[in-house]
């Protein structure tokens, strides 16, 4: 504060006596240039403070290649990035959180093939005798690739055809990881701890008290931690038992001593130069310590650079060092999307001809308590454009997660003659059954209306729906059908 205050004075000084902010003295004699009044000083420390915007217009279509683009353009590293997309009407925080949602789901996506899977792979039994190892899998939800340990990158051969591309899009994530940081934005891209420190050591490569061993595969792919650790055991074992891998001869288990687990394409050198050479006992260290390079060392070292180097375009890496793995995940991530409907109850404000006490604000509780996982995180994308909540969950909503009565349509002022068709609700949230009408007047037209929200401001519009079948059908159909556009202004 007072290194803030400093600069302000230094400022003021500069300005050759001009006013500081509105309220500040002007100088009126040789020392009152230096002599700010308080307001003064917070006006200029707030002038300092203050972070330019620079608004982008993306392509939903091309959103990769369009934010590369973006962060390729002069000041947007100085400046805060407020997102609005070709052909819709939206702007401002809501599309700009969506914008770092969309990319984190595209950085993940399975078909670019940029992380390490978790579960089986093309070729799992070179390490885990009868078991999965270093398998690349898809999550259950969106074909996401599986990341329960964190994200960490899959191997690249030293010679892959695609290895510019793919680190393009590692210095991409680099750069979008740091400017979501700085613009206090969410990113959910959950990198594994051993990646963070990787990204923070010297030259972004392996540094004292980094050199990759078992313990830290373990964090990475347990299977093929645990495939080794016996593989290392059999070598290692005196006496008859020398060899075995649970009774079973290393020479049997067929394990080629030049590929690497769950990635055929990647060649192993220096384990064995002989033709299809298989892993023995004498052969086993050196096979361990080729894994452990590819998975760990230099398979991965080029994509841990690419994305040091797109965050230093924004942050220094150095920064990093002042925070755990779990802190850099919450500030990135944020803190998951659970809660209950006490934490609901608490975070709402009613507004505008609702109270916590009225009967659509009740049911809208007790469905938002009752939701499942996916749908949870689609309620926070339509209505704050993150699929997360920022550390600290609900309560933690800037601004606060508001509902307002949403005054009921009139067909007739609409000039159509006749009532809109109700919709159906979406069949990917299970049909709860056809609603029927609840009568004539305000309450029919309300029963045909749709919740809508302003993204920017946490601001829940919902008609005063007749029952909370009703209410649930009408917010499970917005859910579905309601993403991925922001066509109101």
């Amino acid at each position: 504060a007072r290194a803030l205050a400093a600069a302000a004075r230094a400022a003021a000084a500069e300005a050759g006596g001009e006013d500081v902010g509105r309220g500040g003295a002007r100088g009126g004699d040789a020392g009152g240039a230096s002599q700010a009044s308080p307001a003064g000083v917070a006006a200029a420390v707030a002038r300092l403070a203050r972070t330019p915007r620079q608004k982008v217009r993306l392509s939903r279509r091309r959103l990769l290649d369009s934010t590369a683009k973006v962060f390729a353009m002069p000041g947007v590293a100085q400046a805060s990035l407020e997102v609005e997309f070709h052909g819709e009407a939206g702007t401002g925080l809501g599309p700009t959180l969506e914008f770092y949602a969309l990319l984190a789901k595209e950085l993940t996506a399975p078909e670019l093939g940029l992380w390490r899977g978790d579960g089986g792979g093309d070729d799992s039994g070179a390490a885990e005798p009868g078991g999965a190892s270093g398998k690349r899998g898809q999550g259950a939800a969106g074909g996401d690739i599986a990341r329960r340990a964190g994200l960490f990158p899959a191997p690249l051969p030293p010679r892959a055809a695609d290895a510019e591309a793919r680190c393009a899009r590692f210095r991409l994530a680099g750069t979008a990881a740091a400017k979501a940081l700085q613009d206090g934005r969410l990113l959910d891209l959950p990198l594994s701890p051993l990646m963070w420190r990787m990204v923070a050591a010297v030259d972004g490569a392996a540094a004292e008290g980094l050199a990759p061993d078992l313990v830290d595969l373990e964090t990475v792919d347990s299977g093929l931690a645990h495939g080794l650790r016996r593989l290392e055991s059999a070598a290692r074992a005196p006496g008859p038992a020398r060899g075995l891998v649970d009774g079973v001869p290393l020479a049997d288990l067929y394990l080629p001593a030049d590929r690497l687990p769950g990635y055929p394409g990647y060649r192993l050198a220096g384990v064995d130069d002989a033709p299809g050479a298989l892993v023995g006992v004498a052969s086993a260290p050196r096979y361990i310590a080729a894994v452990l390079d590819a998975t760990l060392g230099a398979g991965v070292a080029r994509q841990v650079a690419a994305f040091r180097a797109g965050f230093a375009a924004v942050l220094s890496p150095d920064v990093l060092l002042r925070f755990q793995p779990e802190e850099l995940e919450l500030l990135l991530c944020g803190s998951g999307e659970a809660w209950t409907a006490e934490e609901l109850r608490s975070a709402i404000h009613c507004d505008h001809g609702y109270t916590l006490a009225s009967a659509p604000v009740r049911w809208l509780v007790e469905v938002l308590a009752g939701l499942g996982h996916a749908q949870r995180r689609a309620f926070l994308s339509f209505t704050t454009g993150a699929p997360r909540l920022p550390p600290g969950g609900l309560a933690a909503l800037r601004p606060r997660l508001t509902v307002v009565r949403k005054s009921a349509r009139s067909w007739r002022e609409e000039g159509t003659g006749a009532r809109p068709a109700p919709p159906s609700p979406a069949s990917s949230y299970g049909t709860p059954g056809a609603v029927s009408s609840p009568g004539q007047g305000a309450a029919l037209d309300a029963d045909a209306d749709l919740p809508s929200v302003m993204t920017c401001a946490n601001y829940i519009k919902l008609p005063p729906y007749s029952c909370k079948a009703v209410l649930e059908a009408r917010l499970m159909y917005v859910l579905a059908e309601g993403q991925g556009s922001f066509d109101l202004s």
